[in-house]
């Protein structure tokens, strides 16, 4: 795997190559310890209807993050740029309003 982090639209995301993988991510908090099921609700609503970026909640801090993948095969940079601008705007559109309406930490719980 390699890994580097990138700024986009003023996001922090993080780049992974795993296999023929390319990955990007950006974290947006971390999940409440209380009545989580509203939010989770409204993150799974979203990736129903999505065709490109998903929630998602990684690793043992419960990161609430959106993602976007795709295979790097044929991946130009005409692609690369429309991952990162689909990625910015989803944290814009959905991610921040999803933060600020369920008061989602920045730091672990």
């Amino acid at each position: 795997m390699w890994a580097a982090g990138l700024n986009h639209a003023g996001i922090n995301m993080g780049l992974f190559l795993a296999g023929n993988s390319v990955h990007l991510i950006a974290g947006f908090g971390y999940v409440p310890r209380a009545n989580v099921a509203p939010l989770y609700r409204q993150m799974l609503e979203f990736n129903l209807n999505s065709t490109g970026v998903f929630f998602a909640v990684k690793g043992d801090d419960y990161q609430l993050a959106i993602v976007c993948s795709r295979s790097a095969e044929g991946l130009d940079l005409q692609e690369f740029t429309w991952m990162l601008n689909q990625m910015a705007a989803t944290f814009f559109q959905m991610a921040v309003p999803i933060a600020q309406k369920f008061q989602v930490s920045q730091t672990p719980t």
